[in-house]
């Protein structure tokens, strides 16, 4: 039994040394710029609202996949999510509302062959006032027509302090 243990524990230590880790993208790297620029374009969707921001989001997502969220509210935590189905649905039978605006800065991406993850603090202006921001992690699949959002998950932060200035602000 004791050799048996060992067996599998070399096996499993073995298997760990030689799995890869996923590859940090540095600024400058095309693929990297390839991944943010569907992210970017995301946020684009997002911006136009109604049929043109589902028609930029079927350019970007996966045919399936989902959105998920947490946030806290008077110290109570709450999820929720939706398929890209039902989002794509949502956003195209919308009512005209005011204006979205979202921005990332600071992004880390990973990648691992045909697989990116995008890790990235963002803001969300709503109507030109600040909403909230919080962190997105965006799970990309490089498929034959170049990379897509396999999911898209955020956190919600009320007083989060973005580094970047507001919309419209003299840089």
């Amino acid at each position: 039994m004791r050799h048996a243990l060992t067996a599998v524990l070399l096996a499993g230590l073995t298997a760990c040394a030689t799995t890869t880790t996923p590859a940090l993208r540095p600024d400058g790297d095309p693929e990297r710029a390839a991944i943010l620029a569907v992210v970017e374009r995301s946020f684009d969707a997002i911006q136009a609202q109604g049929e043109e921001g589902a028609r930029i989001w079927r350019e970007v997502l996966l045919d399936r996949g989902s959105m998920s969220s947490v946030r806290t509210r008077d110290g109570a935590r709450s999820t929720s999510g939706r398929s890209f189905a039902e989002h794509l649905e949502r956003t195209e039978n919308a009512e005209p509302g005011p204006s979205y605006l979202e921005r990332m800065w600071d992004q880390t991406v990973l990648v691992e062959g045909d697989v990116a993850v995008v890790w990235t603090p963002y803001d969300f202006w709503l109507g030109g006032d600040f909403s909230h921001g919080g962190v997105d992690v965006i799970t990309l699949l490089r498929t034959d027509e170049g990379w897509k959002i396999a999911s898209f998950a955020w956190s919600v932060v009320p007083d989060l302090e973005s580094p970047l200035p507001p919309p419209g602000a003299a840089d």
